[in-house]
């Protein structure tokens, strides 16, 4: 028969519980393997492999990175150590993927993207999300006019960590020093959504917070005007749970996204119709669709996603400084 394509190896920066569930991801792709995995905490990267039952374990970052058969680095450190990380691994030639955020600012992330294109590497912000067949399809519905003209966008992500207190810094949530808050860690989602569906960039923001003990947000309200039109409202916490609906309203008839972070099924209302459910059920966590594409595009050498292109995500960390400017938030290492 035909030649088999060999397994597609990934290599994983950073070797907490995010890893784990890239891991989990990788697991769910028929053609990829985690390769290897590194940790600079010692003894760290071994246990994670252990557990895993999979992956050679370095010590160092840079070890990992000399190994020639990495194919791929997926970045799941913690938000201030983005920009350091993705710059070493794209100096090393490798293709990268990095965890959302891409970075903490957008000077950061504006090195990274320089760092990139001067390498000639593939470089994507792993907002997984935007992957998942059913985003996908609402994708396709929104340019086929099936709810009109696109004027308004609604979504919400919040939660609560529960036996966790606000104004303890364990928790990189909570973290000032590590960029916590609840912009960065789930208010990026509504945010991004957004984007995706609303065209155009971010032309006006305005919002507000309510701090957590240690200065960062503990919750906050959004509004966005994109240059199409389209307005956005978005809420986002980490100090309590909300629903997790995303509303996209057309002028005529509107659709709702039910946990629009990690979708499977997508209602349509058309004005004067029955309301419509599509289902897209996945096995798994569903971090493989973000893993997927990015091998598409590796292997097509391509050098970013057409799906989350690295001036969108500039765009929209220049939109997050903004928010963050008019609250006066600076993380600490910003100072």
């Amino acid at each position: 028969g035909g030649q088999t394509m060999r397994k597609f190896r990934w290599g994983i920066l950073g070797c907490g519980r995010h890893a784990r569930r890239i891991a989990a991801g990788i697991a769910e792709v028929d053609d990829a393997e985690v390769y290897a995995a590194a940790s600079r905490t010692p003894g760290k990267a071994a246990q994670f492999c252990e557990e895993i039952r999979a992956g050679r374990a370095y010590d160092t970052y840079e070890a990992l990175l000399a190994d020639p058969n990495v194919d791929a680095v997926f970045i799941t450190t913690t938000n201030q150590l983005h920009c350091e990380d993705a710059i070493l691994a794209l100096k090393s030639g490798k293709p990268v993927v990095c965890e959302k955020p891409l970075a903490v600012n957008a000077a950061q992330v504006e090195q990274m993207i320089r760092t990139a294109r001067e390498c000639g590497v593939f470089f994507m912000e792993a907002m997984w999300s935007r992957f998942f067949p059913a985003m996908q399809r609402t994708r396709e519905l929104v340019q086929q006019g099936v709810i009109g003209r696109v004027q308004m966008i609604s979504a919400n992500y919040g939660y609560r960590m529960t036996g966790h207190d606000l104004s303890d810094p364990s928790s990189r949530i909570f973290d000032p020093s590590r960029g916590g808050g609840s912009l960065l860690d789930v208010g990026v989602y509504p945010l991004y959504f957004s984007s995706m569906l609303a065209g155009g960039e971010p032309e006006q923001i305005s919002g507000m917070m309510h701090p957590t003990p240690l200065g960062i947000d503990a919750h906050c309200a959004a509004t966005v005007r994109f240059r199409s039109g389209v307005l956005a409202s978005i809420l986002s916490g980490i100090d309590g749970n909300s629903d997790t609906n995303a509303w996209v309203y057309g002028s005529e008839g509107y659709l709702r996204i039910p946990a629009f972070y990690k979708p499977d099924t997508l209602h349509i209302f058309r004005d004067g119709e029955p309301e419509e459910t599509l289902r897209f059920p996945y096995a798994g966590n569903g971090y493989q669709f973000e893993l997927m594409h990015a091998q598409d595009c590796i292997r097509a050498g391509k050098l970013e996603s057409d799906i989350m292109p690295l001036d969108e995500s500039l765009r929209l960390c220049r939109t997050l400084d903004t928010l963050r400017r008019d609250w006066d938030l600076k993380y600490p290492f910003e100072q």
